[in-house]
């Protein structure tokens, strides 16, 4: 049966002489509570607009609404067919199945019947909310699909989506009207070496509206309340705790925190929308780094190139900094100089003992520190000719332990003292 199918013209002329009939059955009856979570305008092309709440018109006080365990109740409008209930109580002898309107929200179907309550002449007044090949469903909040109602309503289209053409209209829910509201939290990196940078992702689905996400760093209370986890956790708009955005209207949002120390944390996001409110929380784990080093300097050194042979420079301590536990050996070497420095010659002392060693660039001298000796370190120097150039040399040097290689970077600076002392 094609759904955007004319129906057949002596069914549209039924529905003309049943127009008197149901403008004289406008039941008093049919009326909603004060508060009605659908609305909009649903249509058919045998009897127009139907409206599920009388913000959209039909001059009374009605609606559709949802209830927390899914069940439809309340009463649409219709111009030309009156009052089309979903109230439980008036789907009694309903042509098969359970006899009322549900909406399940885990899978966004809705099943069971309404009816028209001017149903007469031969019309029984039943549509059907979902079908073999046909059906209504929910996506979030909003309403979507066909409804059937036999020779008199026709097709019943609730988002013009659907339809493909035409004016544009939709239902859409709020609050139990739509789909099941769930949160979702993610960090990336969820675990690595201190200090930790990561980024938390929240999202969310369902509801309808701007959101608030709250994040906490690190919170293991369990409550969806704003305050309640404020209370337990701290103010989330405290950056060193964590941090909130309100108002926003992407289904996503990022936060970004570094956590500088070891140990287990438990990242939260608390995200509201409308009067719907769901809580996350994961695991971060931040891990010990493996044991480390590094190379530190007291500073640069110089020369003063006079008439001697060879110029000895300053002297800078080069000490070895232990990181996460680090205690095996350390060896120092020369590793490169740039320029290159023809005729020069290294020297390292070490200061524990005052052993020292010294040659050109290649083969390097090498100087072995053991933990004991990583914080007084050893000296290192160089002897230039007096013919070297008067300019600026990076000395690189090199520590090698326990399969790791760090440097640090000693820059010479080369001067003259006079240049009566240079021999022309």
């Amino acid at each position: 049966m094609d759904r955007k199918g004319l129906i057949p013209l002596f069914a549209g002329l039924a529905v003309l002489a049943l127009v008197s009939f149901l403008q004289i059955n406008d039941s008093p009856q049919a009326f909603a509570g004060a508060e009605h979570n659908l609305s909009g305008w649903a249509w058919s092309e045998n009897i127009g607009w139907i409206s599920f709440n009388s913000a959209e018109g039909g001059g009374s006080n009605y609606g559709v609404s949802v209830a927390s365990n899914g069940r439809l109740s309340g009463y649409a409008w219709s111009e030309n067919i009156g009052w089309i209930t979903f109230n439980q109580n008036d789907l009694n002898g309903c042509p098969s199945g359970q006899c009322r309107a549900e909406f399940d929200e885990d899978t966004g179907q809705v099943t069971g019947w309404a009816r028209a309550l001017s149903n007469g002449g031969g019309w029984d007044g039943w549509i059907s909310l979902s079908g073999s090949n046909y059906g209504v469903s929910v996506n979030q909040c909003s309403w979507s699909g066909w409804a059937w109602g036999s020779d008199v309503v026709g097709w019943i289209s609730f988002n013009s989506a659907d339809y493909g053409s035409g004016a544009s209209y939709s239902v859409s829910g709020s609050g139990d009207a739509c789909t099941l509201f769930s949160g979702n939290l993610s960090a990336s990196p969820s675990s690595g070496y201190a200090p930790l940078a990561t980024t938390l992702s929240a999202g969310v689905s369902g509801g309808s509206g701007t959101i608030n996400y709250t994040f906490w760093w690190n919170c293991t209370n369990s409550s969806d309340s704003v305050s309640v986890a404020t209370s337990a956790c701290g103010d989330p708009t405290n950056s060193s705790i964590g941090a909130k955005f309100d108002g926003i209207s992407e289904t996503s949002k990022n936060a970004d925190h570094v956590y500088s120390s070891v140990g287990s944390y438990t990242a939260k996001v608390i995200i509201e929308r409308g009067s719907r409110r769901d809580e996350v929380r994961i695991a971060v784990d931040v891990q010990t780094p493996p044991a480390d080093f590094s190379l530190t300097s007291s500073g640069n050194i110089e020369t003063l190139i006079t008439s001697a042979p060879l110029a000895t420079s300053t002297e800078a301590v080069i000490s070895v900094a232990p990181l996460y536990g680090f205690n095996s050996q350390v060896t120092l070497s020369v590793e490169s100089v740039s320029p290159d420095l023809p005729g020069a010659i290294y020297h390292f002392r070490r200061n524990s003992n005052g052993q020292e060693a010294s040659s050109p660039l290649s083969p390097s001298p090498t100087m072995t520190l053991n933990s004991s000796q990583f914080s007084s370190g050893a000296d290192f120097w160089v002897r230039i000719p007096r013919e070297t150039a008067l300019q600026e040399y990076v000395i690189r040097l090199k520590g090698e332990g326990d399969g790791k290689t760090r440097y640090v970077d000693v820059r010479l600076n080369a001067t003259i003292v006079s240049p009566d002392f240079i021999e022309i």
